[in-house]
């Protein structure tokens, strides 16, 4: 190891403590939760909790609760020391209303009144929260809307050690405008919905998430929403998250919303594992394991960084990025049998988000395309098997861009991925596919290892589709470019302003180069980058070169090679 790692290294070990450090001297009292009664324990935890203790469960007990538990206290909290004991919702929480299911008092009529039998644990407004080592089972009531955890307003928290399961529908984990938020080690499993509510008052698109964020967002003094920031999930299990027949085939247009769909567009698998809801930043997503959920990861949030999961058996995408999903990095990820595709990019058709932006895609590893047996092969768990297509219609990438929507995906980087496939993918339409609304994608530098027995079309193939949209003149249209011999490609700080910049000399848009920088702006530019631009990088994006220069003429500014991303901060604790 290097001096500069070891010291980096260092600086980074010093910073972790010291944050444990202050969250240590900020913690309530621990107290003795006692023996469970048998009967309902939320009264005398909500006791111990209401005096601003860290409350300890006794190892192994369950313990019973009717209504929600609520952390009002700095530094306050649940924990089990030893065993894990399990906080055992009963079916008292039966909520079916998802509109009030996340209510709170307000201080004039009229306002829902606070439900009590929607949210197990609620927090808000509270720093150095501590959840750690128990398990949170809910007694399953199909098509309520329950949530394990609630927090909101919270800074400094931490969930570690945790086990979630036996929800239906809504948020298990439920992340509003918070900061500096760990949730580490933790599994989310075996949810599960056959039905949801048509009636006018419960309406709503059935959605079930292991964890999102910012969909019930708190407002500052001026009125404007608050985003979530600086939140890391490490080290999490999430699985079997399933919506099971009777749901998955209902017609979406019995839902608000979706009237106009025909009745054979069905609701299909609406489970996410993580939500990144928009404008969350700088959130840190990594070395988590996603197995047989509708979709991994589904990120709306700018700056956020995915790195080294693994995620398999998602029936639509393993990746999205949508809504307005800007300056995003998934790297060296492991993305295996995503059943419609692998990595999906779309705009969208709400005028309140920007564009899908700049996203860089990056050393990830793609097997498996189009393979959904976890749903419908022979050893699918009994009562979950669904119908699945058998056409060959899944994409290693996707870019969609639909004339209905109001805002495209622009300027989006797929490099250096390494996809494999074998005689198994009979799904495997295209390696990549993008939508003439979508400007200005870049697929460079990837690797395809086919062993499907099938040739692939490739760009310029005469009278053969390879899943591009083109001009009538048969050039890809809107700045695509798929693997240029000539282009370039980097990371850096270009204008010396303390931005990345993502440089490229990009051929098709007729410019030599097109610049964006990290706070959204581009620059498609003439100009030669100053001949020490490449040693003036930040540390917070990939850089990413070629062999080749970036300048356009002949002198050659020195190349970093490819590294992990890194954000503007250490990881919280």
């Amino acid at each position: 190891m290097s001096r500069l790692a070891r010291l980096v290294w260092g600086i980074l070990a010093a910073w972790t403590l010291l944050c444990l450090a202050a969250s240590n001297a900020s913690a309530g009292p621990e107290v003795d939760a006692g023996m469970p009664n048998g009967s309902d324990d939320t009264k005398a935890l909500q006791a111990k909790l209401d005096k601003g203790n860290i409350v300890s469960l006794r190892p192994g007990q369950t313990y019973r609760l009717t209504r929600r538990l609520r952390v009002r206290y700095d530094g306050s909290g649940i924990v089990t020391r030893g065993t894990p004991a399990t906080l055992l919702m009963t079916k008292a929480f039966n909520n079916i209303d998802p509109y009030t299911m996340f209510s709170q008092p307000c201080p004039q009529a009229p306002c829902p009144a606070e439900p009590r039998n929607s949210v197990g644990i609620r927090a808000e407004n509270v720093t150095d929260l501590v959840l750690e080592n128990f398990r949170l089972e809910k007694m399953h009531i199909d098509g309520t809307y329950v949530s394990g955890i609630w927090l909101r307003g919270v800074t400094r928290g931490k969930l570690a050690g945790l086990e979630l399961w036996g929800f239906s529908l809504g948020a298990i984990i439920a992340l509003d405008s918070v900061h500096e938020v760990a949730i580490r080690g933790c599994t989310i499993r075996d949810s599960w919905a056959n039905t949801a509510s048509t009636l006018p008052k419960y309406n709503r698109f059935p959605q079930l998430t292991g964890i999102w964020f910012d969909d019930n967002r708190l407002k500052d003094v001026s009125g404007v929403l608050i985003p979530s920031t600086d939140v890391v999930i490490a080290n999490n299990t999430i699985s079997k998250l399933r919506f099971k027949q009777g749901l998955f085939e209902m017609p979406r247009n019995l839902f608000d919303g979706m009237e106009g769909r025909p009745n054979t567009d069905t609701v299909g698998h609406q489970t996410d594992a993580i939500t990144v809801g928009p404008p969350a930043a700088n959130v840190t997503i990594m070395a988590n394991v996603i197995d047989v959920v509708g979709e991994g990861i589904d990120c709306m949030g700018t700056k956020v960084r995915i790195q080294d999961n693994r995620i398999a058996n998602t029936y639509d995408c393993a990746l999205k990025f949508i809504h307005g999903a800007s300056n995003n990095i998934a790297y060296g990820n492991t993305l295996g049998a995503a059943g419609y595709a692998t990595i999906c990019m779309a705009g969208s058709a709400m005028s309140s988000v920007g564009n899908t932006f700049g996203n860089l895609i990056t050393k990830n590893v793609i097997t498996n395309v189009g393979d959904r047996t976890a749903y419908c092969g022979a050893n699918v768990d009994p009562g979950f098997t669904v119908t699945c297509p058998t056409d060959v219609a899944a994409f290693a990438v996707d870019i969609q861009s639909s004339p209905l929507q109001l805002r495209s995906p622009y300027y989006n980087v797929v490099q250096g991925n390494t996809i494999t496939a074998t005689s198994n993918d009979v799904r495997l339409r295209h390696l990549f596919r993008s939508e003439a609304r979508a400007y200005y994608s870049l697929f460079y530098g990837n690797v395809f290892n086919n062993g499907t027995g099938r040739v692939f079309c490739t760009p310029g193939t005469p009278t053969c589709d390879d899943g591009l949209a083109r001009n009538p003149d048969g050039t890809l249209a809107n700045g695509t470019e798929v693997d240029p011999s000539a282009d370039r490609l980097a990371v850096v700080d270009v204008d010396g302003n303390g931005l990345d910049d993502v440089f490229v000399h990009w051929s098709a848009s007729g410019q030599k180069r097109l610049r964006r920088d990290m706070n959204r702006t581009v620059t498609i530019s003439q100009d030669s980058i100053p001949s020490d631009a490449l040693n003036r990088g930040s540390s917070r994006a990939p850089a990413v070169s070629t062999t080749g220069p970036v300048r356009a003429d002949s002198r050659k500014p020195p190349i970093r090679s490819p590294r992990a991303p890194s954000m503007a901060r250490p990881t919280p604790r």
